[in-house]
This record gives structure tokens, C-alpha cells and sequence, in this order.
């Protein structure tokens, strides 16, 4: 019993270090995106962050959710006892935690989506400035070569 303990004590200090850790990056992400001058590349970065900010707090709640159960005592009565109504509230708890994953890759499936919609966007919009760039000086090279010397390409 004392290696399930310190296994779920190890596995909920890591949920919520890393919860907190990250969050602490989306916030200061968001302070950043809303520093500057609006922008579609702030508002991106800003609504993305802002959904990272709301995984780690669902990670951080799985945390919680996985503690809970053991600073309880819920999970030492249903090794000893097994009572039906001490199993039924130990398994809502971990389809909590189950739900909040779930919930929380959604929303990290969403942001990759997002997020590469967005720079496949720029892309494209970089790739035409850059092609129409090119071709405002080809015709500007076509019509000085063929200003000095008479000869047009055609």
C-alpha cells in the first residue's frame, strides 16, 4: 500500500508542477500578445495560449483529482473493505481525471488545428507577396533592358 501512496504522490507532484510550470508560460505568453499593437499573428498567439492556460489548469485539476482519493482515505478503504459505494465513488473519481484528458487533448487537437491553419495562411499570403514581388521586377528589368536597347521581350 505504501508504494501506491508515494507512486501517486510522484505522479500527482509531477501533474501539478508541470500544470503550473506551463501555465506560468501561457500567462506570460498572453502578457506578451497583449503588449503589443493589434495583429492577426497577437490574436493567434493570444487565443492559443489562452487555450494551453485552460489545459494546464485541467491538468492541474487531474492532479487534484488523482490526490483526492488518497488524502480521503477513499482508496485505503476500497483495497481493505470493497464496498460497492466506496468502489462506485473511486471509479467516478478517475473517470473524472479520465474526462478532464480527454477534454483537455480535444482542446489541444483544436490548437494544433488552429494554429497550423493559420501559418498555412501566412505561408500562402508570403509566397504570393513574394511571387508578385518577383514579377513587379522582371517587368520592371523587362522594360529597362528593352527601354536602353530598343529590343522588347514579348
Amino acid at each position: 500500500m505504501l508504494a501506491e501512496h508515494v507512486g501517486a504522490a510522484i505522479l500527482v507532484t509531477l501533474t501539478l508542477v508541470v500544470a503550473v510550470v506551463f501555465g506560468y508560460r501561457q500567462c506570460r505568453l498572453i502578457r506578451k500578445a497583449d503588449s503589443g499593437g493589434p495583429s492577426e499573428e497577437r490574436a493567434v498567439l493570444r487565443a492559443s495560449a489562452r487555450r494551453r492556460l485552460l489545459v494546464s489548469v485541467m491538468i492541474g485539476l487531474c492532479g487534484v483529482l488523482i490526490a483526492g482519493p488518497y488524502f480521503t482515505g477513499l482508496a485505503d478503504r476500497v483495497a481493505h473493505d470493497g464496498q460497492r459505494q466506496d468502489a462506485r465513488e473511486y471509479f467516478l473519481w478517475w473517470a473524472a481525471v479520465m474526462v478532464l484528458l480527454m477534454v483537455s487533448l480535444a482542446v489541444i487537437g483544436y490548437d494544433m488545428a488552429v494554429v497550423r491553419r493559420h501559418w498555412r495562411k501566412s505561408l500562402r499570403r508570403l509566397n504570393d507577396d513574394r511571387r508578385a514581388m518577383m514579377q513587379r521586377q522582371l517587368a520592371r528589368l523587362r522594360a529597362e533592358r528593352g527601354g536602353s536597347n530598343g529590343v522588347h521581350d514579348g
